[in-house]
């Protein structure tokens, strides 16, 4: 599977990426997109996580976007547990919105380092009608490389508070570390 998605990395990257809008034509592969250039992202599976979403670039070092996050999953062996989510035997799935605003700190090179603010929201259901919420806010750090114009891929770690409740009753509020998906941004 691993194999897989990295052949479709290197295939979007190969056939994609030069293809991309005549709004790149001016900007050098080592600087950060110009100021109106729109991004389609992909949170690629290896990564941690399975999502979409889109940027824009609001000024010359801020970026701003929002992913859609979405998975299924299911439990095949019986853990002893009946608290663990999903129930053993059961099936899950689960949505997500993650908004999030990016400052840059320089804008010329390959790698760019940059400040980030964001949220999420979340929501996951199971079989037998179980529940669990989930929202957090958090600020970190992170870095956007730059391989091939109108190409990059990106990251982040931080701190971040989050809120959790579930059909149980149960209800928790928690700071921590969060760290992003590795991120593949196409600009046009």
């Amino acid at each position: 599977m691993r194999l897989q998605t990295r052949a479709v990395a290197v295939l979007l990257t190969t056939l994609v990426a030069p293809q991309l809008g005549p709004g790149l034509a001016a900007q050098s592969p080592t600087s950060l997109p110009a100021v109106g250039t729109h991004a389609v992202t992909f949170s690629l599976p290896d990564g941690g996580g399975a999502g979409f979403g889109i940027r824009k670039m609001r000024s010359a070092t801020t970026n701003v976007g929002v992913e859609i996050q979405f998975g299924v999953s299911r439990r095949w062996v019986d853990s002893g547990d009946n608290n663990e989510f999903p129930p053993d035997g059961g099936t899950s799935w689960l949505v997500g919105l993650r908004p999030d605003v990016r400052l840059y700190r320089r804008t010329e090179g390959p790698v760019l380092p940059f400040l980030e603010w964001n949220g999420h929201l979340g929501y996951q259901g199971a079989s037998g009608g179980r529940w669990v919420v989930d929202g957090s806010v958090g600020a970190g750090l992170g870095v956007e490389w730059f391989p091939l114009q109108g190409m990059s891929l990106s990251g982040s770690t931080g701190l971040a508070g989050t809120y959790t409740g579930a059909d149980s009753g149960a209800h928790s509020l928690a700071v921590g570390m969060f760290r992003s998906e590795l991120i593949l941004n196409l600009y046009f």
